[in-house]
């Protein structure tokens, strides 16, 4: 089986309880240090996987089931979502995740 470059980023992204536990530890770090102390390795080791990712400059694909307005995607625009989500540089491959939910 192939090895991930990024393997915190993939088991961060999974459809797994490992995203919602960590995002909460994280959130109550400024008020509860303590809670974030089990996951101290791995959100350390997501955020070196994180600062090697090479930025991506091209025509990407949001997988969204709602229509959002043309003005928010200019070209040269950034967008920033804070969550993680589908993005793909293949139209098809976000229609196919639009369909099966």
């Amino acid at each position: 089986s192939r090895q991930s470059a990024y393997p915190a980023c993939t088991v961060y992204t999974m459809d797994s309880p490992i995203h919602p536990a960590v995002n909460k530890a994280m959130r109550q770090w400024p008020d509860c240090p303590e809670s974030l102390d089990p996951w101290r390795p791995f959100v350390s080791r997501l955020h070196a996987e994180l600062r090697r990712l090479v930025p991506y400059a091209g025509v990407v694909y949001y997988a969204l089931g709602s229509r959002v307005p043309a003005s928010v995607y200019r070209n040269s625009h950034v967008i920033t979502w804070c969550q993680p989500a589908i993005v793909t540089s293949d139209p098809a491959e976000a229609r196919l995740r639009l369909s099966t939910g």
